[in-house]
C-alpha cells in the first residue's frame, strides 16, 4: 500500500538501527525511573494517574522523534 498524504512519514513503519535502539531503550529506562520516583513519592490519586498517563505519552512521542527524525 501507497501513502500519499503529508502524514505518510509518519504513518509508515520504520525500523530502528542499532544507535536509535539505544537511544529508545536510554528513554524508557529514564521513564521508568521517573515512574519508580512517583511510585515512592506519590499517593494513589489522580493527579498520579494523570501524570504516569503524561509519562507514557511523553515517552511515546520522544521515541517516535528518535525513529523518525534520527538525532542520534
Amino acid at each position: 500500500m501507497q501513502l500519499n498524504s503529508s502524514l505518510a512519514n509518519s504513518l509508515t513503519n520504520h525500523a530502528p538501527d542499532a544507535a536509535q535502539v539505544e537511544a529508545i531503550e536510554r528513554i524508557r529506562q529514564a521513564a521508568d525511573d521517573l515512574c519508580l520516583v512517583m511510585d515512592e513519592v506519590c499517593v494513589g490519586s489522580r493527579e498520579t494517574s494523570l501524570a504516569k498517563t503524561h509519562l507514557e505519552e511523553v515517552t511515546m512521542w520522544a521515541v517516535k522523534s528518535v525513529i523518525l527524525n534520527g538525532k542520534v
